[in-house]
């Protein structure tokens, strides 16, 4: 064997261990990470190291857009050497190259032709040579490596089969960090959904079920705000909107957006599938809105219950081109926890909303069936509509009789507190119509309502939700039942209506009843009035029949006595004058001079009587013998009794 061939096999042995080693050093490098990046810029300065080259990129290929993607560059400055951030492989030079088997050189005179056009933002005369390394793996092209010399390359570099094996050295490690991160991405979306389903389960509170789902979607699928909106008749109504960083916005005016200024998600319920806006600067789907100036890249995933679609989940970004297939995937198995968490509520909401109407019809029912006394019925009939609708204030509105007014009897406000009723803060147009017609009224917005925006009292007292009903007593409207929310559009809904018209009409025949009961008391009290007034007038009629009886009497007394004086004078006179002669005739101290003296002591005595019967002025009597009375002449001849000591 001669010198110049063992001086050949030396060199390319040679060579071979340097190939050997450069295919070790590359598995050694591309093997410490299964982070993509640092992956690919450690690979980068390696293959650049071998080959003595000054700067180099890495582009992968997205194998939905076919589209070549910057990410790795290393070597000189951006300012000397400007790569494009993404390539279009159907250029068909570029595909060719892009998608071989093999590497391709070019020498300096060939570098600003295609295909660098596509891979340089300007062209770059400084530099001497150029290699496109394809990055292959289960015989499919995953990325292509760029490297640039500014200087001529070493005569020694590295031959085709084994830059070829290190492509390929690259190109596996880029699937195994691709399967390691969706194997994590996995797992963690796994998890995060757990965490999800855990947080729907967790709690009712639908704002805060959906501030907890939106978070764990971030941890995900990154967006820079996200929204729940759901569909209604007029729109779309936002019902809780995030944006990273802040705090999640829960809406509480509820006015809907029309479907006109969301064209994207009107859509996405129409056509009931997901929708991904690479960017809405060159969509004609997309509606410019101010507040949503920042948005480049969006998404909408219909929110679908039952098979009804009830909204959109929607997330959005500042770059451009920012969403994949993968990421429609994940959204919408958060929107599926979305729609779980939004039926859970209305689950929720249902039956709390069924048991506060029970109760209010039950407190209803009770205040009806075991209450007379008006105000307090009145009072419980408002504060339970008050509390079953979520009303800011209620009034119980009767027409007066003599002006044939509307006027407040009770005004109460969600406190239970009563409201000074020194201004009737209402819409009379409202009431009067309500009342004048017995026929319900529900507006959601009274502002923008045709019926009512210009009436000086909506603008004034800026009401908004207004419900209002009849309360018909046998077939006419004895009142008005009114309730309002100044704050908030649409807290009424038809639900509320019929509930309140049951309430109406369970509370009208209590109040009916309790009028009744009111008008009765009224009239006893003026009957007991009257009746004390008869007693007091019989009373003084008893006097006064006292008082003439007594005066009859007196004056028959009187009469009486005069005339049994008269009468009575006469033979007392004669008797008094016979006694007086005989004893002339008659032995003093005889029997019968004794006997005459006893005739005159007796005929002086009844003599005196007769004068005192004949000075009766008065009836006074004085008890006698058993229960019976007699004539009192002392008293009625108005003389003090005098006690002579006959009997």
């Amino acid at each position: 064997m001669g010198l110049e061939t063992i001086t050949s096999e030396i060199e390319s042995l040679r060579r071979r261990n340097r190939e050997l080693e450069a295919l070790n050093a590359i598995a050694a490098t591309v093997s410490t990470s299964l982070q993509l990046d640092h992956l690919l810029a450690a690979a980068l300065t390696q293959v650049m190291e071998l080959v003595d080259f000054d700067t180099g990129s890495v582009y992968l290929i997205d194998a939905h857009t076919q589209c070549l993607s910057l990410c790795a560059s290393h070597g000189w400055t951006t300012g000397r050497v400007c790569f494009e951030e993404q390539a279009d492989l159907r250029d068909p030079l570029l595909a060719h190259i892009a998608l071989a088997e093999t590497p391709a050189h070019f020498s300096r005179h060939e570098i600003p032709a295609a295909p660098f056009d596509f891979l340089l933002r300007k062209p770059c005369p400084i530099f001497q040579a150029a290699m496109l390394l394809p990055l292959r793996a289960k015989d499919k092209t995953v990325g292509l490596m760029l490297i640039l010399a500014s200087n001529i390359p070493k005569s020694d570099m590295l031959n085709a089969e084994t830059l070829t094996a290190i492509g390929n050295q690259i190109g596996m490690a880029i699937e195994n960090a691709r399967l390691y991160e969706a194997e994590r991405q996995a797992h963690l979306t796994a998890a995060t959904l757990r965490q999800a389903l855990t947080s729907v389960t967790s709690t009712l509170e639908l704002s805060e079920v959906l501030s907890r789902v939106l978070d764990q979607l971030s941890q995900v699928v990154a967006y820079d705000s996200a929204a729940v909106m759901l569909l209604t008749d007029r729109g779309f109504d936002t019902i809780l909107a995030k944006k990273l960083g802040q705090e999640p916005q829960e809406k509480r005016q509820h006015t809907a957006v029309p479907f006109s200024e969301r064209k994207a998600a009107w859509r996405v319920t129409q056509d009931r599938k997901p929708l991904v806006l690479p960017d809405v600067l060159q969509s004609s789907e997309w509606t410019s809105v101010d507040k949503m100036h920042y948005i480049r890249s969006w998404m909408g995933v219909p929110l679908i219950i039952r098979d009804e679609v009830i909204g959109v989940l929607t997330v959005d970004k500042t770059e451009p081109n920012f969403y994949s297939e993968q990421h429609v995937e994940l959204v919408q198995a958060f929107a599926n926890q979305v729609t779980l968490a939004i039926e859970n509520a209305r689950l929720y909401e249902a039956i709390k909303r069924e048991l506060a109407e029970r109760t209010t019809l039950y407190e209803v029912a009770r205040a009806v069936s075991s209450i007379l006394d008006l105000d307090t019925i009145l009072e419980t009939v408002l504060d339970e509509a008050i509390r079953a609708t979520g009303a800011e204030r209620g009034y119980l509105v009767f027409r007066e009789e003599e002006t044939a007014a509307w006027v407040p009897r009770v005004a109460r406000n969600l406190d239970q507190a009563t409201i000074a009723g020194d201004e009737f803060q209402v819409s009379r147009t409202i009431v009067e119509r309500v009342g004048n017609s017995g026929v319900p009224i529900l507006t959601i917005n009274a502002k923008e309502d045709p019926r009512f925006a210009g009436r000086p009292s909506v603008i004034t007292y800026g009401l908004r939700s207004i419900l209002c009903v009849p309360l018909l007593g046998k077939g006419q409207v004895i009142g008005v039942l009114y309730l309002d929310n100044r704050l908030k559009a649409g807290q009424f809904d038809q639900r509320d209506l019929d509930l309140l018209t049951t309430i109406a009409n369970q509370a009208a025949t209590a109040i009916e009843n309790a009028l009744l009961y009111e008008r009765l008391k009224k009239t006893n009290a003026q009957l007991a009035q009257k009746i004390a007034e008869v007693n007091r007038a019989y009373e003084q009629l008893q006097a006064t029949q006292a008082q003439l009886i007594r005066a009859e009497k007196q004056a028959a007394v009187v009469e009486l006595a005069g005339a049994t004086a008269h009468e009575l004078n006469q033979p007392l006179t004669v008797l008094q004058g016979l006694a007086t002669l005989l004893t002339a005739d008659v032995e003093e101290g005889s029997r019968l001079w004794q006997d005459l003296q006893t005739i005159k002591e007796a005929t002086a005595r009844a003599a005196d009587i007769v004068r005192r019967i004949g000075k009766i002025t008065a009836y006074e009597t004085k008890p006698y013998v058993g229960n019976t009375r007699i004539i009192d002449l002392e008293r009625a001849a108005g003389e003090n009794a005098v006690e002579d000591g006959s009997g």
